[in-house]
């Protein structure tokens, strides 16, 4: 179930020179514009902790357009991108002015760290905000699956591609580039450190990658690619 490259390198011994595109096993094939919302399922909302760009990405798991009827994947139909001067309270309004009407549950995954800049410093916690504002929305529809710790980047990364394409070549991702064309340019453009062992390369370009992160933390928390990467997540009552 792995993707190809890291197949080859956790089970063929084989060396494998990770350069160039992160997110590898993204192609044109993964990209659809017949990717529909459905309102009878859970809608999923990924965060990541930024000013500039302040991002969010929207997914549900939906039959993608060429699985069979049995068969589920990672739909991403929507984000937010607010490019500068952003703070956790205005991705939050942008959500709920798109999704607001949503009419079931809600599952919230992101950061555990829950940012290091700004708005946390005067109002608590990034994740706090969070809650408070789209609490007062979803109600008790409304699961705070935030984690204690963070995987490894590159255990995130590596989930992320096998979601994209396992080793049968399975597409088990696909991205509506017309309502979240920013993700979209994040997973073709973010790069791996030259010369390292698949780090991201966050100086490339900084505007970059931040998209990518957001819906990072939740494939490594639902689909890891080994069960003991999995950071067991808590509800914010348990955490708070």
């Amino acid at each position: 179930h792995m993707d190809p490259l890291t197949f080859q390198q956790e089970y063929e011994a084989s060396f494998v020179n990770f350069q160039g595109q992160c997110y590898y096993c993204y192609t044109d094939a993964h990209i659809s514009t017949r990717i529909p919302y459905d309102p009878e399922q859970p809608l999923i909302l990924c965060f990541d902790f930024n000013v500039s760009p302040g991002v969010a990405i929207v997914c549900q798991e939906l039959q993608l357009p060429h699985q069979a009827p049995d068969e589920t994947g990672t739909a991403v139909i929507g984000e937010v991108h607010i490019p500068r001067n952003s703070n956790t309270p205005a991705v939050c309004r942008k959500l709920i002015e798109d999704w607001g009407e949503h009419p079931g549950t809600v599952m919230v995954y992101g950061d555990a760290t829950g940012g290091a800049r700004g708005t946390a410093k005067v109002a608590g916690s990034d994740w706090d905000i969070i809650q408070d504002e789209l609490k007062g929305v979803y109600g008790q529809r409304l699961f705070m699956r935030v984690p204690r710790g963070n995987p490894k980047e590159r255990t995130r990364v590596n989930a992320m591609n096998t979601r994209l394409l396992d080793g049968e070549g399975n597409i088990h991702m696909m991205v509506n580039s017309f309502t979240a064309p920013n993700i979209h340019r994040d997973l073709e453009g973010v790069r791996v450190l030259e010369g390292g062992s698949g780090e991201i390369d966050k100086r490339n370009d900084p505007k970059l990658s931040h998209a990518s992160d957001a819906l990072g933390y939740y494939i490594a928390e639902e689909f890891p690619i080994d069960k003991g990467d999995r950071v067991s997540s808590f509800e914010m009552d348990d955490l708070f």
